[in-house]
């Protein structure tokens, strides 16, 4: 009697799981969304903020070739990237953004709460583009330390898109 419910437990436990299966997977196995792909790709799909129909973007001095970048110590040590500004309107554009860099310490393993970000850098930037007009800002945050990670943000109007985020090493 036991057996025969413990069976049955087991094949209606198997059976449930087989069904959570075939029902999760195609929903989750699609990394970019594409109805023509339905295996996970390792297409980086680039941050972006739209401000007034001017989509913003950010493109570091090194292109990033996985999701997270490792920053390292060369040069200066500054993070030098461009702020691109590309109006996709059919008529004139101009609004203004800001854009922080922000710093953690890697969390302990002994720790029961996250670190909390600190700002270490921010600027800003003022747009007014024509219809299909782009517009590149460059800017060029402090030396940056070792052991932390970092997060590049840019936000307008009190919307904020994490567009870079990488981890610095001591040397």
């Amino acid at each position: 009697m036991i057996r025969r419910r413990l069976v049955l437990a087991g094949i209606w436990a198997g059976g449930t799981f087989a069904l959570a299966m075939a029902m999760g997977l195609p929903a989750t196995s699609n990394a970019v969304d594409d109805a023509n792909s339905p295996a996970l790709v390792e297409t980086i799909l680039t941050p972006e903020l739209t401000v007034n129909g001017v989509e913003l973007t950010v493109t570091p001095e090194s292109a990033a070739t996985r999701p997270s970048q490792t920053v390292s110590a060369t040069g200066d040590g500054r993070l030098k990237f461009d702020v691109r500004a590309e109006n996709k309107t059919n008529g004139a554009a101009s609004g203004s953004f800001s854009v922080r860099l922000t710093s953690v310490s890697p969390l302990s393993s002994i720790s029961r709460t996250l670190p909390k970000p600190t700002e270490i850098w921010a600027d800003s930037g003022d747009f007014n583009l024509v219809a299909g007009e782009t517009k590149t800002f460059e800017f060029t945050a402090p030396p940056l330390s070792g052991d932390r990670i970092f997060t590049l943000d840019i936000g307008s109007l009190g919307n904020d898109v994490a567009m870079i985020s990488m981890a610095g090493h001591s040397r």
